[in-house]
């Protein structure tokens, strides 16, 4: 049991790594304002979301994506939306003062992360294509009893990433110009519009 909650926050911890989700993108952008705690607990808020999609896919990785078709499809029409309110958010941000720094809520940026998270199934045909292919290997049984460890492992695991994530980025942003930091947010506007984008393509395709 303990391996499979280790598997799950490796899942959890290096999925969450490479900037390619609307959460990652915002816990970059705060924490580049100073408001650390907010983007702290936007990335709990997510892990805490993605416990319950973990768990979902644990239980039914063999059967889900074919008895619910429709998740695909839903999961990304709501992905371009997503993708496409924070590049635009992003792409107009002002650059970050002193009195932004001090505007933090964790709890804010908490229900932000879980809703962002909770409403984009997606999570779920990531999870069923990675335990599909653990599935053909020996490294643990895939049996339900195991699916809790697994989505807890899966959440602390991201909600660390983005927890070390947000800390390293506020602690470096002093030495960032405004300008600087505007430059950023519009290089992550342009990653979210771009992966909105390959997610409309899909979806047409």
């Amino acid at each position: 049991m303990l391996w499979v909650a280790l598997a799950g926050f490796a899942l959890g911890f290096f999925g969450s790594v490479p900037a390619a989700g609307p959460v990652a993108i915002l816990v970059m952008a705060r924490a580049l304002a100073g408001r650390v705690r907010w983007a702290t607990g936007a990335g709990i808020g997510a892990g805490v979301a993605e416990v319950g999609y973990a768990f979902i896919a644990y239980v039914s990785y063999q059967t889900f994506l074919a008895d619910h078709p429709v998740v695909a499809s839903v999961a990304r029409v709501l992905t371009v939306f997503i993708l496409l309110a924070v590049g635009v958010l992003l792409w107009r941000a002002t650059p970050p003062t002193s009195e932004d720094a001090g505007e933090e809520s964790s709890r804010g940026g908490f229900m932000t992360g879980f809703l962002i998270s909770a409403v984009n199934p997606t999570l779920i045909i990531t999870f069923t294509a990675v335990l599909s292919m653990l599935a053909g290997t020996d490294l643990f049984d895939l049996s339900t009893p195991h699916a809790a460890p697994f989505a807890l492992g899966v959440g602390a695991g991201t909600a660390i990433w983005f927890a070390i994530a947000a800390h390293w980025i506020g602690r470096r942003r002093a030495g960032f110009s405004p300008l600087t930091i505007v430059r950023l947010y519009r290089g992550l506007a342009l990653i979210a519009l771009g992966l909105a984008a390959v997610a409309a393509w899909d979806l047409v395709a």
